[in-house]
């Protein structure tokens, strides 16, 4: 096949495919079925011309048994994350929060507890984690009265670095509330723009409020390994548009992994259709519209 640049990229024949398919499934949870094998085959591609590398199984070698091959496992697997995302995605979702927050802060009040945990994950560039610590502000009458804590994780180490910096483009904004925007985020020139670059693009930035940014903290973790994960018990757990690239039982181990993750009361909010009819001991469905919440029971 060749590419636009004329170059001729090898077939990935279906022995390869298998290899590899099964080899990102096991390190990552990522799963490539056949309508996204052009994809993957086009992904690795573009690692084995980095390294000089001219055959899928050359490359698939290198990778599992090379001294450097954890290195490189990190390159591919930055190619093959998805990381669309934006600022109060899914709105349903967040809607439902709102309407969450004020019963979960009530029950940890009467218990004598003023902090309130919150876990975006699959969090990619942060957009996610930043819409709920603004949700909570615009939420709760009194925030300062609250310790919040809301914890941030992803698989890709370079999108993490990025959310850490909370600083954004025009467009990964678009979709933002203007409220939110004008509130929550200030507008800063791109450091070192010279007047030809002001010229032929736009340099703005957007910078997520001090406030808002000292209440996320960020980190890697692979949701498909439940033995590392380090996060602790939440309040609440978003985790949308994530388990649509694990095979379908995975989604349900997965699911059930972040059920135990809630404290008993705690919500999980998972995007619409992500895991359908997923029956768990001691967790219940929780019917707002438009949304996917199950809520721990006990």
């Amino acid at each position: 096949m060749t590419e636009r640049d004329g170059t001729a990229r090898p077939d990935l024949t279906t022995s390869e495919y298998d290899a590899w398919r099964e080899f990102v499934w096991q390190q990552s949870g990522l799963y490539f079925p056949e309508n996204r094998r052009e994809f993957l085959a086009r992904r690795i591609w573009e690692r084995m011309r980095a390294r000089r590398i001219h055959s899928y199984s050359e490359y698939y070698h290198f990778v599992r048994f090379n001294p450097q091959g954890g290195k490189e496992w990190e390159e591919l697997l930055e190619l093959l994350v998805i990381g669309e995302t934006g600022f109060f995605r899914h709105e349903p979702s967040f809607r439902a929060l709102a309407e969450i927050l004020p019963h979960l802060l009530l029950r940890n009040q009467e218990r004598g507890n003023n902090t309130l945990r919150m876990w975006s994950a699959g969090c990619s560039t942060g957009q996610e984690a930043y819409s709920l610590a603004m949700l909570f502000l615009e939420t709760v009458r009194f925030p300062e009265l609250w310790q919040v804590e809301i914890m941030a994780t992803d698989i890709s180490r370079r999108a993490v670095e990025k959310a850490r910096k909370g600083l954004y483009k025009p467009f990964e904004i678009r979709y933002m509330p203007e409220h939110f925007r004008d509130k929550y985020l200030t507008v800063e020139e791109e450091a070192g723009a010279t007047a030809s670059t002001l010229s032929s693009r736009s340099t703005t930035r957007y910078r997520v409020a001090k406030r808002v940014r000292a209440m996320v903290h960020f980190g890697y973790l692979n949701l498909s390994d439940p033995t590392s994960c380090w996060v602790t018990a939440q309040d609440v757990i978003f985790c949308q548009n994530v388990l649509i690239y694990f095979k379908s039982e995975s989604r349900v181990e997965t699911a059930r992994h972040l059920c135990q993750r809630l404290y008993p009361g705690g919500y999980l909010f998972l995007a619409p259709a992500e895991v359908i009819g997923l029956k768990l001991p001691g967790v219940q469905l929780v019917h707002f519209e438009d949304s996917l919440v199950y809520k721990r029971v006990k």
